[in-house]
């Protein structure tokens, strides 16, 4: 039968090209390599995924630590570092009851390029010039005070500004975003007749901490590289099993004993966030004050005020070397800044500041 004159292929031979086209694009295809732009298998898809900023190492700045929740499957996704495919390995829960999701991790270097299927890993900055502060985020459902209204964007705005914050970020990979803690105030049940709150999880437990932090920042998870700091709310009588679980360093977590769930005190640490020499080099310090004061201590007791700000002295001086300028992350009240050989100033932290 004829074809029109504009029909591409109207001999036999047009469509044996085709045919051998189609058979070389296949074998192309077949023959690319694994560069992690494929969908992950069902079983291995995560539903979040961030970069957080690793610890210093004596010779100076760290990578990143790549974390990723599946909560649908049994199995790590691939992460892909260079166009190399390698393995993530689970983090597992001291409380698997109360956390039944699958929790992955890798260490990887600074600055390769790195994905998850087809999700981009931020690299880590260097210079950090743009910095993202966040606290208390929480929506707080406790045993004092009113029911905050959950599910009302105005009384509870934590998703609106962590997606309005994501276009102040931007692409040029100068961006650091830091959460000093007090993520978790769903301690109560809401009652289901209050139309603010009713049904919402509560407790430390995965309900919880997906509805308080990981949907609301989902689209701020993977703008930039996070420093997670614990706040007086995640103290572990109250929720640090969550948080030493999601949050915790490796060096940290691997130091908690087996036979405890939780531990407050985490080892602090350094994150250089601009390297250079002399005072143009800025240095995070973060200190774990979530376990500040015993209430029942003694002003003057090793837990009371003053014990315990002497023993916080102690933790940060081994820290405080060489000429810089350092911000000590302390809890969710404030960032503490010392330049030099200056006196240190407090630096409000709000909801987010930029």
């Amino acid at each position: 039968m004829s074809q029109p004159d504009g029909y591409l292929f109207r001999t036999h031979g047009g469509l044996i090209a085709l045919r051998f086209s189609i058979l070389l694009l296949i074998v192309f295809i077949g023959l690319w390599p694994n560069t992690g732009w494929a969908e992950e298998p069902e079983s291995a898809r995560p539903a979040y995924v961030w970069v957080q900023l690793l610890a210093d190492s004596p010779a100076g700045p760290a990578g990143r630590l790549v974390r990723a929740i599946v909560t649908e499957g049994d199995q790590c996704p691939k992460i892909v570092v260079n166009a190399t495919e390698s393995d993530m390995h689970p983090r597992q829960p001291r409380v698997h009851w109360a956390f039944p999701v699958l929790l992955c991790e890798a260490e990887i270097d600074a600055a390769s390029d790195a994905r998850i299927g087809a999700r981009h890993l931020p690299a880590r900055p260097n210079p950090a010039d743009n910095i993202l502060v966040f606290g208390d985020t929480g929506c707080r459902i406790v045993y004092y005070g009113v029911n905050q209204r959950c599910r009302d964007t105005a009384q509870w705005p934590f998703a609106t500004i962590a997606a309005s914050a994501a276009p102040l970020i931007g692409s040029d990979g100068r961006s650091v975003i830091i959460h000093v803690g007090d993520f978790h105030y769903r301690e109560k049940p809401c009652p289901d007749n209050d139309a603010g709150c009713g049904g919402s999880p509560f407790g430390d437990n995965w309900a919880t901490w997906e509805a308080e932090f990981f949907k609301p920042a989902s689209s701020l998870l993977l703008q930039a590289p996070w420093v997670i700091l614990r706040g007086n709310h995640e103290n572990c009588a109250r929720a640090g099993v969550g948080w030493t679980f999601f949050f915790a360093l490796p060096f940290q977590y691997d130091k908690i004993d087996a036979s405890r769930v939780c531990q407050d005190d985490l080892d602090p640490y350094r994150v250089t966030l601009r390297a250079g020499a002399g005072g143009s080099r800025l240095v995070l310090i973060v200190l774990d004050t979530a376990d500040a004061e015993d209430p029942f201590g003694l002003a003057d007791s090793p837990s009371g005020k003053k014990g315990r700000c002497s023993a916080y002295r102690d933790r940060l001086k081994p820290l405080i070397t060489g000429n810089a300028q350092f911000l000590a992350g302390i809890a969710s009240t404030a960032l503490v800044s010392r330049r030099g050989r200056g006196g240190w100033g407090e630096r409000q932290s709000g909801t987010a500041a930029r």
